[in-house]
């Protein structure tokens, strides 16, 4: 008997040291093993999420596209089925099952290669989180040790926390709340349990059980889940029956609706401060700038603006290249420098050029305004007189001297400013260009945001230089804000993951005094009630803007403001190429701009401008600008600044003429 038990225990211990020296041999040949404790502030990529400015979602930027949920907010259907399916005894092991490892080891070895895997859902994640797919045996042995030290180091709650976050469920979602917004178009919690049987039953073979590549296999392993749901006594027979006889209806494909110019800008500024782990890892939270119903109101209108000038084209036959026309809109808030929407071409899948950011285009006429504001500095008033007659002067541009002419191609004689910016006179604009000075002109235009370079010609004031679309628009708002130029931006403000909210303070400087912007402003409304914009009456707020034609009708603009929002539109090729005859600012671009600003203001209160203090309405003669006499002719109403209103009468210069 003594002899029995000494030979008992010589075998214990003997079996005792083979295994601790399996052990310790497997644990020192895999001593490069990761450490599980980074676990303890779990965080997997996220994806940024992108949100107009009311909180709507436009755009998500990710690598894997993956929401996290607490433990109380995944569905305990969803859980049973897993749990169900693929490791029914998840809260009885501590990480292992030896028995089926067994198994899959005898099927392994008969097989000749690694065929099943008997692998636990804490093995599962050991391997989504820290091991490559490669079916050997030592990683499967990594991912044996791995899966002990989770489940000494978590709780179950946890482990299945981690395991509904981290694991891929087809469609490239990751993570259960991902999968059900892909497949279902709802939040997790929501899902019912036939929808959870469907989910659970992903993990297993995402590409063969995703139901929105095999419908049918879907179905088949939902029916094979619930019943192993019922047999594991997680639902009633009742239930299984009525879950299998639910059809499995997959939310429609979300369509990207908002611009994708838009949404590229943010991604770029986003990846230029954040970089890219920030931006496809962390998942910030940006609310752009972005009205999201002014941004499908320019889309809209672009479209349909485009089409109607293709028509025409078309009809004349101006383009047997067959090129491309293209066209940009962007709008913006004057006081806050918000881009409110932005449409950078025709179609960005063809081209992502964006044109109202990139493009340097000749802006036209529509450069005339920033001449006329630096008359007004220079002591000037919309009443002073111009004298629009033919003049031939030396121009850089033009060799062998230059003739400007008028659109109409006829002349006017004695004009006042406003007449002449109200009609877009060319020739009476280059004569008060000379009298103002190149520089002030120059120097104006820079306050006012232009940073293109300026060539000192005077056919600079024609647009005989380059500027952007956002540019000129912003310009444009500069002098709807009183005079203050913000500086435009997409981004409102991004919140880290961390939850600290950066938010964007966009720089601003005075362009020009609150009195001339004034002026100025009502000065573009004459353009519009009685000019060249006339196609912006059809908007039915209080408006002012400006057209822009360059020769040979080669770039086509309109820019403008109401006193909540400014917006600027380009038409033309992207080469320099004709669009045609008689496509001019207010024909090709004006309906865009117009059809764009009606929509964006609908169902706002109409509000004029805002007239500040320094500013005097006075009766005045129409034909000089000086003070009524009834002795003159016709009188007229004008604004004036204060200390630069006319104090001689009409009848002094009738005197003098005498």
């Amino acid at each position: 008997m003594l002899h029995f038990r000494k030979s008992v225990v010589v075998s214990a211990l003997v079996f005792g040291a083979i295994c601790g020296g399996m052990a310790g041999y497997i644990f020192a040949g895999f001593s490069d093993l990761p450490d599980i404790t980074k676990l303890e502030q779990y965080a997997p990529p996220v994806a940024t999420k992108i949100f107009s400015s009311d909180g709507r979602l436009i755009g998500e930027l990710f690598q894997e596209k993956r929401e996290l949920l607490p433990y109380d907010q995944i569905p305990q259907y969803a859980i049973k089925a897993v749990l169900a399916t693929e490791d029914a005894r998840f809260y009885r092991h501590r990480g292992v099952r030896v028995l089926s490892l067994f198994r899959a080891l005898l099927a392994d070895l008969r097989a000749g290669k690694m065929v099943q895997g008997g692998s636990t859902i804490t093995q599962q994640l050991a391997k989504t989180l820290f091991l490559t797919p490669e079916k050997t045996l030592s990683r499967k042995v990594r991912e044996m040790i791995i899966a002990l030290q989770l489940e000494l180091k978590f709780t179950k709650p946890e482990l299945l926390t981690m395991y509904f976050n981290q694991i891929y469920f087809g469609a490239g979602a990751y993570g259960i709340e991902s999968a059900a917004q892909v497949y279902f178009g709802k939040h997790a919690k929501e899902m019912t349990l036939a929808e959870c049987a469907v989910i659970g039953a992903i993990p297993r073979a995402p590409t063969v059980y995703s139901p929105a590549n095999n419908m049918a296999r879907s179905r088949e392993r939902r029916s094979f889940v619930l019943g192993r749901m019922l047999r594991e006594g997680y639902i009633s027979s009742a239930e299984r029956a009525a879950a299998d006889l639910d059809p499995i209806t997959l939310a429609p494909a979300k369509r990207t609706e908002s611009s994708p110019w838009f949404l590229e800008v943010v991604r770029q500024e986003l990846e230029q401060q954040y970089g890219s782990a920030g931006l496809y890892r962390d998942g910030l939270e940006v609310q752009t700038t972005m009205d999201y119903g002014m941004q499908i109101s320019a889309q809209k209108a672009v479209a349909e603006g485009v089409k109607e000038v293709e028509a025409r084209i078309k009809k004349r036959k101006d383009n047997p290249e067959g090129l491309p026309l293209q066209a940009a809109l962007i709008a913006l808030d004057p006081a806050t420098g918000e881009i409110r929407a932005m449409v950078g071409g025709v179609d960005f899948k063809q081209s992502q050029f964006n044109r109202a950011l990139q493009a340097k285009r000749q802006p036209g006429s529509s450069f005339k305004p920033f001449l006329y504001l630096a008359a007004l500095e220079s002591g000037m008033t919309p009443a002073t007189r111009l004298i629009d007659s033919p003049i031939q002067l030396d121009d850089p541009a033009h060799p062998g001297g230059w003739k400007p002419i008028n659109y109409e191609n006829r002349f006017f004689g004695p004009v006042s400013m406003r007449f002449a910016l109200t009609h877009s006179l060319n020739v009476a604009s280059v004569k008060l260009f000379l009298d103002v000075g190149v520089q002030r002109v120059i120097n104006t235009a820079r306050k006012l945001g232009i940073t293109t370079e300026l060539h000192p010609f005077p056919s600079l004031v024609l647009g005989g230089s380059d500027a952007t679309l956002v540019e000129m628009t912003s310009a444009y708002s500069a002098i709807a804000n009183h005079g203050i130029l913000v500086k435009p931006h997409f981004i409102h403000s991004v919140k880290t993951r961390g939850g600290v909210t950066d938010e964007t303070h966009p720089t601003t400087a005075e362009a020009t005094s609150a009195q001339n912007a004034f002026i100025m402003t009502s000065m573009l409304k004459s353009v519009v009630e009685s000019g060249t914009g006339q196609v912006a009456q059809k908007v039915g707020f209080p408006v002012a803007a400006k057209t822009g034609t360059t020769s040979d009708f080669t770039d086509s603009w309109f820019v403008g403001y109401s006193p909540k929002l400014s917006a600027g539109v380009w038409v033309g090729y992207d080469i320099d190429k004709t669009i045609g005859e008689g496509e001019t600012g207010a024909r090709a671009a004006g309906p865009i701009w117009t059809n764009f600003m009606r929509e964006a203001l609908a169902g706002g209160t109409p509000v004029d401008f805002e007239k500040p203090d320094g500013i005097v309405e006075i009766e005045i003669d129409e034909k000089t600008g000086l003070l009524p006499d009834t002795k003159c002719g016709k009188t007229t109403r004008e604004f004036f600044r204060e200390d630069n209103q006319p104090t001689r009468s009409c009848k002094t210069l009738l005197d003098v003429r005498r």
